[in-house]
């Protein structure tokens, strides 16, 4: 084994894979001859990740199980007739 991603492991994945020197990379930790070098370690934020796409799951299906049962229910009916109605309007 190489090295090993501690934390959020996702950018020091990529930046693993891309080629970087393993003692640039945030969140890593990896072997030097017999010492082993924790690199320090970086917290990912929300606004770090992109957005989730949602484009090819039919949220339609989803939500039409609650519709009936919760249909009067106001926080509800605001949240899923845009994303129903927007669903519709990308197919």
């Amino acid at each position: 084994m190489d090295a090993v991603a501690i934390g959020d492991g996702e950018a020091a994945l990529d930046a693993y894979v891309g080629g970087r020197p393993y003692q640039t990379i945030p969140n890593l930790c990896f072997r030097r001859g017999d010492e082993i070098v924790e690199n320090p370690q970086q917290a990912l934020t929300l606004d770090d990740l992109p957005f989730a796409d949602y484009m090819n799951l039919p949220l339609d299906l989803y939500f039409q199980r609650f519709v009936g049962r919760y249909s009067t229910f106001k926080p509800f009916e605001e949240v899923t007739r845009p994303v129903l109605q927007e669903r519709l309007y990308m197919a």
